[in-house]
């Protein structure tokens, strides 16, 4: 049955972030920069279950069917997500507008410190995988977060075009840094980055876990008029329960982030 994938687009406006003062033209990513990603994770024969808005969601399932795989798709529209988290929303954007938030911030640019909506999103990863397993959309003993973009492009995708490995019943993260004694505060301030967010695995059971690791994460950073995205969430989930992780290195320079689909994959030959 392989791995079951979860994921999930939101338009968050970013096709228009290089017309922001400021903002490096790299940043703005259109629509369709995103759906030329998608369409190569449609290619996978795993379980795919997508939280969308609802003008998405069928062009998702029309990617899937015509491929074979509308049985194994599932797609979730949420056309008020940002109401339905409007607290935690409310909560981001009030923390982004405190005097003194980018003192220090040594990329200023960047959207988690200025775009509250791209945090919500990203912090939101392990409560769209948990909704998926509460609802019994995912049924795949192992399942997966993977970015909607993962797949930048065909190098990417397994030869087999199949996702399966034995993980263990840990919850897993990939890195590209160890991880250190780095005060929060000078990591949030330099933007640096152990754990990647675009790719997370973990049993079923093991993402209630790591929800709530996540909420205790987001909600002490908020204590502090502090925010960041997921990636610095996930860190300090594993220091906060390291016994319920197992960390991936990851050699960026040489392989770029996106390697699960051939480095972790029982179906590849190496």
């Amino acid at each position: 049955m392989g791995i079951a994938i979860v994921t999930a687009f939101f338009d968050i406006g970013r096709a228009e972030w290089g017309n922001r003062p400021n903002t490096p033209q790299w940043l703005a990513r259109s629509t369709e920069d995103y759906f030329s990603c998608f369409e190569r994770m449609c290619r996978l024969e795993n379980e795919l279950i997508v939280f969308t808005e609802p003008k998405f969601v069928q062009r998702i399932m029309d990617l899937r069917a015509k491929l074979g795989f509308a049985a194994q798709t599932k797609v979730v529209c949420k056309p008020d997500l940002f109401e339905e988290q409007g607290e935690a929303f409310r909560k981001i954007d009030a923390v982004m507008k405190k005097p003194g938030f980018l003192a220090g911030v040594t990329q200023p640019h960047c959207p988690e410190y200025w775009e509250p909506r791209y945090v919500l999103i990203n912090y939101l990863k392990s409560v769209f995988a948990c909704e998926a397993i509460d609802a019994g959309l995912a049924t795949s003993a192992l399942v997966a977060w993977l970015d909607f973009a993962y797949c930048r492009d065909d190098n990417v995708l397994p030869r087999t075009l199949k996702w399966d490995y034995p993980f263990s019943d840990k919850i897993h993260l990939f890195n590209i840094e160890q991880p250190d004694s780095q005060s929060l505060v000078s990591i949030i301030k330099t933007n640096k980055v152990y754990f990647t967010g675009c790719a997370i695995v973990a049993p079923q059971n093991q993402w209630r876990e790591l929800k709530q690791l996540m909420q205790s994460a987001f909600n002490m950073l908020l204590s502090y008029d502090l925010m960041d995205d997921d990636q610095t969430l996930l860190l300090m989930s594993y220091r906060n329960a390291p016994q319920l992780f197992e960390t991936h290195f990851i050699e960026a320079a040489k392989s770029g982030w996106f390697v699960l689909f051939k480095h972790y994959n029982s179906f590849e030959r190496h």
